[in-house]
């Protein structure tokens, strides 16, 4: 029992130290043209089992050749700190996760919503803001660092949300095409 106590706080510290790195990193520099449409499907394969076992089916839905400018890690990290969120929100009753991508007015779009707790207005007005989670075991730094990278990238986002019907996050990228 100890043991197993140990290694889910040891866990937690992990993430949290993850956090404060990101925040205390300079930004990186490095961009370049990169195929969102990939990252999203490779992102989406990589959190199946993490889902699978929340019992969240994602459900993902990609317009082929989606390209962008800017740092693709940083770009990863931002959308599987999303779907993490949108996972944890349905708890273990499981649900849908919807990864969507399209091009709009050369902008690329990105719907990720979920049918999880939802959040009430005052919550709304709240995210983003350092230190504040709607999680117990949450640092509050994960959308407040998931923001800047969207505005390093001369991104957009959205939120709309309903409690007991779940939150929709809308992303919007400028679409470059590749050479």
């Amino acid at each position: 029992m100890y043991i197993s106590i140990s290694l889910t706080e040891l866990d937690r510290t992990h993430h949290i130290i993850n956090d404060f790195l990101s925040l205390s990193r300079p930004g990186n520099i490095h961009t370049e043209i990169f195929s969102v449409s990939t990252s999203l499907i490779e992102i989406a394969d990589f959190m199946r089992p993490y889902s699978a076992y929340s019992n969240v089916e994602i459900i993902v839905h990609i317009d082929e050749n989606l390209t962008m400018i800017g740092n693709q890690n940083e770009f990863k990290q931002l959308i599987l700190n999303f779907l993490k969120n949108g996972i944890e929100s349905m708890d273990q009753k499981g649900g849908k996760l919807h990864l969507i991508s399209f091009l709009k007015d050369n902008m690329i779009i990105i719907k990720i919503k979920d049918e999880g707790c939802g959040l009430t207005h005052e919550q709304l007005k709240q995210l983003g803001q350092p230190y504040y989670s709607t999680k117990t075991k949450g640092t509050g730094l994960g959308l407040m660092i998931s923001f800047d990278i969207i505005k390093r990238m001369h991104g957009k986002h959205e939120v709309s949300s309903k409690s007991d019907e779940g939150t929709c996050f809308i992303l919007q990228f400028p679409y470059v095409m590749k050479p």
